[in-house]
């Protein structure tokens, strides 16, 4: 629709932004706060957030967990998520101007996107498509 606007597509009538973003550490957060400080209603008027496969999974299982499991199970730094991010998460999450159940998992994940990689990950999808068509047409036949 439009990259600079509210919305960058509508799906079966339902205004969907996309937060491909992962600066500041906090999966695509930080963009979405951003954007409704920009656009408030956006979320009230219907509207839904996309955010990478990878980002997703991790925002909901940080988003599930109880303070309790969060200091048991997260580090303060090494690999995977972090109580730091935990406590990210919590503060968006609590702040109430959006739900989990307003954002939303692309099938892609984070670095098939990037600049150096996003014509690669078009031909992929290219790919499938065409092999999905093939498939469907032979069940056809």
């Amino acid at each position: 629709m439009n990259n600079n606007g509210p919305m960058d597509l509508v799906r079966d009538g339902m205004a969907i932004q996309q937060k491909f973003y992962a600066a500041e550490g906090r999966f695509g957060l930080a963009a979405i706060a951003e954007h409704l400080r920009r656009y408030p209603d956006f979320v009230k008027n219907g509207g839904r957030y996309q955010i990478p496969g990878d980002h997703f999974e991790v925002i909901q299982k940080l988003h599930a967990m109880s303070p309790e499991e969060a200091g048991k199970f997260l580090t303060r730094s090494g690999d995977g998520p972090s109580h730091t991010d935990w406590k990210s998460v919590r503060a968006f999450f609590d702040e109430g101007s959006v739900g989990i159940e307003s954002i939303e998992a692309s099938h892609l994940k984070y670095h098939e996107v990037q600049r150096d990689a996003y014509a690669a990950t078009l031909v992929g999808e290219n790919n499938s498509l065409r092999s999905t068509d093939q498939s469907r047409r032979n069940d056809a036949y």
